[in-house]
């Protein structure tokens, strides 16, 4: 999995390019809760507008999910805003935006950075 970390001075930028796995995303959350590159982030960015293929869909995204669940603190009221611009990868950060919502996280699912940007540094 090709992906970058940075730090900005309001959120935590995840860039994805190339091809991903659920296995590997999974292993980057596990690398996140445990601060590792960075702390976990209050307000996070996850671009996938480079991501080129993946073999995630709705069940690798229930696993996603229950394993960060299953994990100690949990990212209550954490900010997710997910770039997209294929429309199968918007669909899946319209799964992130749905499920999130209805475990106390605030998600969206946005086609533009601008208006992610704007989302997360809004408050």
């Amino acid at each position: 999995m090709a992906y970058s970390v940075s730090q900005t001075d309001h959120f935590v930028e995840i860039r994805f390019t190339g091809a991903t796995s659920v296995d590997e995303l999974i292993q980057l959350v596990a690398e996140l809760v445990r601060g590792n590159p960075i702390p976990y982030p209050e307000a996070c960015l996850v671009d996938l507008t480079a991501l080129e293929r993946t073999d995630i869909d709705y069940a690798a995204m229930t696993r996603i999910f229950d394993y960060r669940e299953s994990l100690p603190e949990p990212d209550r009221g954490s900010r997710i805003a997910v770039v997209a611009s294929e429309p199968h990868l918007f669909g899946m950060a319209r799964m992130v935006e749905l499920r999130t919502t209805a475990h106390a996280r605030s998600a969206r699912a946005f086609r533009e950075r601008e208006e992610a940007e704007a989302w997360l540094t809004a408050g």
